[in-house]
């Protein structure tokens, strides 16, 4: 019987992500995959690696992704998007799409993604989605400056 776990087991990781920020994944963020695949060698260990990522933060900046996988061969990288957020518009998945193909990185790439049925529905999602992102930014500005405050008077 095969005692390393490993061997039998295929990984989905990510990161915990909020699709309404307004910058999307960065060199920081793939560096520190990086160093969690490496520390736990997963690649070589297990059956395979499976990168979860949100569609609306790749289809912002899908550029970071490129050093992860030409180094990482074995890699695999599945776009999403989550339970409970707006349809995303085929533009934005076409795009995405366009940049992993001229890369030549398509076929390692998957989607589970709930795609706008129009083209208006689909600006309609998108528009409402970067609109409310405008206001969770405010509000946590607002906060952070208010608690700030409330730590100055007190001391």
């Amino acid at each position: 019987q095969d005692t390393n776990w490993q061997a039998q087991c295929a990984f989905s990781i990510g990161w915990k992500v909020d699709c309404r920020s307004f910058s999307g994944y960065t060199d920081e963020d793939i560096h520190s995959m990086k160093s969690v695949l490496k520390k736990y060698d997963l690649i070589r260990s297990c059956q395979g690696v499976v990168l979860a990522v949100n569609a609306r933060l790749v289809a912002m900046n899908p550029q970071p992704f490129v050093s992860i996988m030409k180094e990482m061969p074995e890699l695999q990288i599945l776009i999403w998007t989550g339970t409970g957020e707006p349809q995303i518009s085929k533009r934005k998945i076409m795009s995405i799409k366009t940049y992993f193909e001229s890369e030549g990185f398509i076929d390692r790439i998957g989607f589970d993604c709930k795609i706008a049925p129009s083209f208006l529905s689909g600006v309609f999602y998108d528009t409402a989605v970067d609109t409310v992102g405008i206001f969770w930014k405010i509000k946590k500005i607002i906060l952070r400056n208010v608690n700030s405050l409330r730590n100055s008077l007190k001391n």
